[in-house]
C-alpha cells in the first residue's frame, strides 16, 4: 500500500524519464476509472538509470496500475520512440 503525496522508490533497469516525446513520464492509472494522472516533473527527485524516487501525487483511495514511458536507451542517444513499462503488481492507495 502507498499514500498519496509519500515518497515512492521505483527500481528496475533503464527506467530514467528522458527524451523529447511530450508522453514521457510516470503514471498512475485508476484502475476502476482509467483516469490516469501523470507525475509532475518536479516530483521527480531522482532519476536515474535503476532508481526512481518520486512524491506519489494526490490520488484518490483504490487501485492504480503504474507505467514509465521513457525514451531511455542506456547511452547518449535517446530511443526515436518512447517505450512503456508497466510494473507488475496493482498499487493499493489509502
Amino acid at each position: 500500500d502507498i499514500q498519496a503525496r509519500s515518497l515512492l522508490i521505483i527500481s528496475g533497469g533503464r527506467i530514467k524519464i528522458t527524451g523529447d516525446d511530450p508522453a514521457t513520464g510516470i503514471y498512475f492509472t485508476n484502475t476502476d476509472t482509467g483516469i490516469e494522472t501523470k507525475v509532475q516533473p518536479n516530483d521527480i527527485f531522482e532519476n536515474g538509470n535503476t532508481i526512481v524516487k518520486i512524491l506519489v501525487p494526490d490520488l484518490n483511495p483504490g487501485s492504480y496500475k503504474l507505467t514509465i514511458v521513457t525514451q531511455y536507451s542506456g547511452n547518449t542517444t535517446p530511443l526515436n520512440q518512447a517505450r512503456t513499462l508497466a510494473y507488475g503488481h496493482l498499487l493499493q492507495v489509502e
